[in-house]
């Protein structure tokens, strides 16, 4: 079946750090590990052939390439005070609603057949997002992404070594779809990548703002 992905290139040094580009590919679907390698594989292959200096990764929890698993919503780990979760939750704990309330405000527990169980009560209405003091707007959603992975690089040291001894510069997310998509975790490597290759990474982990005007021209 011939299917479509969206990969991010990094670009350092141009008006435009981060490029997206897109890729056809013959999926084999992801029913077994072997389907997932050959989709894997192929679409590895349709991007070097657009360019041979691409060493593209595929980003996700189920790829078959450890890499790839690591630096997926899953797999990167972030502080939550003296708590270490993933990027999905984080993201998801990020969002402030309507009365300033946070996505754990909004769960309760019940009681159901004399067990004590936990239940969401409905969300109010998102107004913006909020991590370590440090505040986005809806629109600025990849900032919050971007802020959140180069945060969890900066406490797992050993992944931004091997993200550069690897020299992955294209970054690939198959479930990433421009109309539906806010933003692509796959896309913020893709910007980390730059901003190391520019010798920036460190000034621009430290100042939130640079951050958010580096995404100004995307």
């Amino acid at each position: 079946m011939l299917k479509k992905s969206f990969a991010f290139v990094a670009q350092p040094h141009a008006h435009f750090r981060v490029k997206m580009l897109e890729a056809h590919y013959d999926s084999f679907g992801d029913k077994t590990a072997e389907d997932t390698h050959l989709t894997n594989h192929i679409l590895r292959k349709k991007l070097r052939a657009l360019d041979a200096s691409f060493v593209p990764l595929d980003i996700a929890s189920k790829t078959d390439y450890e890499d790839g698993r690591q630096l997926s919503e899953l797999g990167l780990k972030i502080l939550n005070g003296k708590t270490e979760i993933n990027l999905k939750a984080a993201l998801k704990n990020s969002i402030v609603y309507q009365g300033r309330k946070h996505y754990q405000d909004f769960v309760e527990e019940v009681m159901i057949d004399g067990v004590k169980k936990k239940r969401r009560t409905k969300l109010t209405k998102p107004i913006y997002f909020e991590w370590d003091g440090h505040k986005f707007t809806l629109a600025q959603e990849q900032s919050l992404v971007d802020y959140l992975v180069i945060r969890s690089l900066k406490e797992h040291p050993e992944l931004l070594e091997n993200l550069q001894e690897k020299g992955y510069n294209v970054f690939s997310d198959r479930r990433f779809s421009p109309k539906k998509s806010s933003h692509s975790l796959a896309n913020s490597l893709a910007l980390v990548v730059a901003l190391i290759k520019e010798d920036l990474f460190e000034e621009y982990a430290n100042n939130v703002t640079l951050l958010i005007e580096a995404r100004a021209y995307h």
